[in-house]
């Protein structure tokens, strides 16, 4: 069965999320602090991750068409490409429009009932929905 990470990228905050077959849920945040010279040791630790949890596939989010051009956009391209540099050979990588993931995750932690506290903690549930779509589209 294949095992996929979904990644919502965010300029502090790094939401991650593990797919198995069709289940989603969150797997962890990697959290930067709006600085950019981690990148290195944030993609040294999504490749531990695909290789402890033998990812096949790793699914980002970026903007669609609209936010293409934006700075977040080129800045999830050089992040996308310095994964891309690190994994393993045999695992994919590919993106997805992230458009309303954040507002979406948001929304299914309320319906949960997640406190304000804890879901202002939470980027997973972003991620989650990134995976999901392109599970959807894909799959």
């Amino acid at each position: 069965m294949d095992r996929m990470l979904g990644v919502d990228y965010g300029t502090k905050k790094i939401g991650l999320a593990l797919g198995i077959g069709k289940i989603v849920s969150p797997y962890c945040v990697i959290e930067t602090h709006g600085k950019p010279h981690l990148e290195e040791a944030v993609a040294d630790k999504l490749v531990c991750i695909v290789k402890n949890e033998n990812i096949s596939k790793v699914i980002i989010g970026r903007p669609g068409r609209r936010f293409r051009m934006s700075e977040i956009s080129g800045k999830i391209e050089a992040f996308a490409g310095l994964v891309r540099t690190k994994i393993p050979s045999r695992v994919g990588l590919q993106f997805v429009d992230e458009s309303g993931s954040s507002k979406e995750g948001l929304k299914n932690l309320i319906n949960l009932g997640i406190s304000e506290k804890k879901r202002k903690e939470d980027h997973g549930s972003a991620a989650c929905i990134i995976l999901k779509r392109w599970m959807d589209w894909n799959l």
